[in-house]
């Protein structure tokens, strides 16, 4: 059985990610989040913050959670003229 090479294999197995040797930018082959509501823990900083920014960004409603008060108020007044955010201090770690 021949072996084939991934340059070979790429044009029939990658979906389209180019137009003219440009890329496209991700979410043009993506569904719209318009109208979804995505629920982000840590989303007061780091990654979890990076994540809940971008679902906003690309038309979502978002809840956040951290584990202090202050800086879930913080995180929701920064990220409001992105979009519509709430946000609840919790600490996931914890079963109560």
């Amino acid at each position: 059985m021949a072996r084939t090479r991934a340059a070979d294999c790429q044009p029939r197995c990658r979906p389209r990610t180019c137009v003219g040797g440009l890329p496209l930018p991700y979410n043009l082959t993506m569904e719209t989040l318009s109208g979804r509501i995505a629920v982000v823990t840590g989303g007061t900083r780091g990654i979890g913050r990076a994540i809940a920014e971008r679902l906003l960004r690309e038309g979502a409603s978002i809840a956040i959670c951290g584990r202090s008060k202050e800086s879930v108020e913080r995180a929701v007044r920064e990220m409001q003229p992105l979009g519509r955010v709430a946000g609840y201090a919790a600490d996931v770690t914890r079963v109560e």
